[in-house]
């Protein structure tokens, strides 16, 4: 699981890994096809203390035969919890990008294909934001784009002068570059993902700038047939 934190005053890449790692915040779990999310008490002895849930939007990815191989999505918590130094209340909110995906699932696609989905990312604080992915595999190799229509100054492409391999397991690291203005540093950054299912027709996980944490996120999309 990898999960991407945004609180009031900054945003870090918390851990990414192969295996699940349970939040601090929370408990993820899947069961009758919907993700649910636990809220973990807060336990500071002061009962006026408390965390909540403020939304989700969690999606499943399933492989070809509607077997759930992971989700992906934001999870959004409030808490309100007393100071150490007893000057009142700490307010804040908190906002999660997570994929966990299955990693007995990953598979290298045996023929071209097109995959389209969604991206959940931040940049400087602006949080909850939403952009278009479409991806081509071919050749062992990784293309694509991804645009916010609604946001035009955040739309990236791998870069195809940089190595974009995907390796005999089926996962690829990639180069991204900002579609306006390839010299703009700001927008260069990687892609970070896998191709899951029973032929590879399901691809997930992450976005990050390079140079430091002023964007981020993380992505799932599906086979086009």
């Amino acid at each position: 699981m990898l999960t991407r934190t945004v609180n009031d005053t900054d945003s870090t890449m918390l851990h990414k890994s192969n295996t699940v790692q349970e939040p601090d915040a929370y408990d993820l779990r899947m069961t009758d096809g919907e993700v649910i999310v636990d809220i973990k008490p807060l336990n500071t002895g002061d009962p006026t203390d408390y965390r909540e849930l403020a939304s989700k939007n969690l999606s499943i990815l399933r492989d070809k035969s509607g077997e759930p191989v992971g989700f992906y999505g934001i999870v959004e918590t409030y808490t309100s919890e007393t100071t150490r130094n007893l000057s009142g209340k700490e307010k804040y909110g908190r906002v999660d990008y997570i994929v966990a995906m299955n990693g007995e699932e990953k598979k290298l696609p045996s023929l071209a294909a097109d995959y389209t989905g969604k991206v959940y990312y931040d940049q400087e604080q602006a949080s909850g934001k939403e952009a278009d992915i479409s991806l081509r595999y071919e050749d062992r190799q990784v293309t694509g784009t991804i645009i916010d229509k609604t946001r035009p100054h955040f739309n990236l492409a791998i870069d195809t002068r940089k190595p974009h391999d995907v390796d005999e397991d089926g996962s690829f690291m990639a180069e991204l570059v900002g579609t306006n203005d390839r010299a703009d540093h700001k927008m260069h950054g990687y892609i970070d993902g896998g191709f899951y299912g029973k032929d590879g027709e399901i691809v997930a996980g992450s976005i990050r700038s390079r140079d430091d944490d002023s964007w981020g996120g993380v992505f799932g999309g599906e086979k086009q047939e």
